[in-house]
Order: structure tokens, then sequence, then C-alpha cells
């Protein structure tokens, strides 16, 4: 039995919407975090990192990551800080850098989030239908990020996507 949020709710009610309020929608946008959760959480299935790790949400966004995305994307792009922190009732960037808890139970916060960091890149996304492509993109930008860089593989990322996006829950 599978586990974890219906993509097809995940998509309808958190993703897209929230994309398209920060005018951030591509059917690649949407397939790179329905991939990113698919790897880092079994799509939904954990709202806090195993074994008491630091990652929160269902996308595992770490606190040094959140900070350095309001620090060094945020704080240069005023029409997206803009409309995050309208679309969550957020006063402005500094009331933001305490907002890290609310990765793990606002969906859509989380989801806002992981958005913008994958908007901090110059490079394109990939096409939303080239799986390798955005295994590779989660990888460079997701979890090889930071001096630890991460676990996953590019392989592990393409059996989630298979298992919990391509397939039906």
């Amino acid at each position: 039995m599978k586990v974890g949020i219906k993509k097809e709710h995940l998509t309808e009610y958190i993703i897209k919407p929230v994309c398209i309020g920060l005018r951030k929608w591509s059917q690649s946008s949407e397939n790179l975090l329905l991939g990113t959760c698919a790897q880092e959480t079994l799509m939904g299935h954990y709202l806090v990192q195993l074994e008491g790790g630091p990652a929160r949400g269902i996308y595992q966004h770490e606190k040094p990551t959140f900070i350095c995305d309001i620090e060094n994307y945020l704080a240069f792009n005023e029409s997206e800080s803009s409309l995050l922190c309208g679309m969550f009732s957020i006063p402005g960037l500094e009331y933001l850098k305490h907002q890290f808890d609310r990765l793990t139970y606002d969906l859509a916060f989380a989801t806002a989030m992981a958005r913008l960091h994958y908007a901090r890149f110059p490079e394109p996304l990939p096409d939303p239908d080239d799986v390798l492509g955005l295994a590779r993109y989660y990888k460079k930008y997701w979890n090889g990020a930071g001096e630890r860089g991460g676990k996953a593989t590019e392989s592990q990322f393409i059996d989630n996507y298979e298992r919990f996006v391509l397939q039906e829950l």
C-alpha cells in the first residue's frame, strides 16, 4: 500500500494555486515540486526529518537553506517577497525568518518556499516530461545544495517519481 498525499490533491489544492499566486507556475515547476515531495517525504508521509534531523515539511527544507533563501533571494526580489508575504499575511522578511516551523504544518507555505528556492537559480527548469532532467535539477539545486550535500540519488528520485507521480496512489 502506498502512503502519502494523493498527487491530484496536492497538485490541485496546493501546488498549482500557490505557484500561480507567486506567478511561478509551469508544468515543469509543478512536476519538480511533486518529484521533490515524492523523494523527500514519500509524497508527504513525513513532516519532520527522521531520526531528529533538521528538515521540515513535505519538501524537507532545512533551516540554513530557508534563511539563505530569504536573505540571498527574497531580500533582492521585492515582487516575489511581496507576493509571498501577502499570500501568508507575513508583515515582512524579518518576520518571515521566524516562520521556519510553519513549514511543518502549512503545506501551502512549504510549497511556496520550495518553489521560491528553485526560482533562485538561473538555469531553466527541465522539460516537464524529462524525469531524468528533473532528477538532475533536484539533485543539483535541492539535495546537493550546501556544504554537506544530500544523500539522495538521481535514481532514487526517478524511482519515487515513478511510484508517486506517474502512478495512482
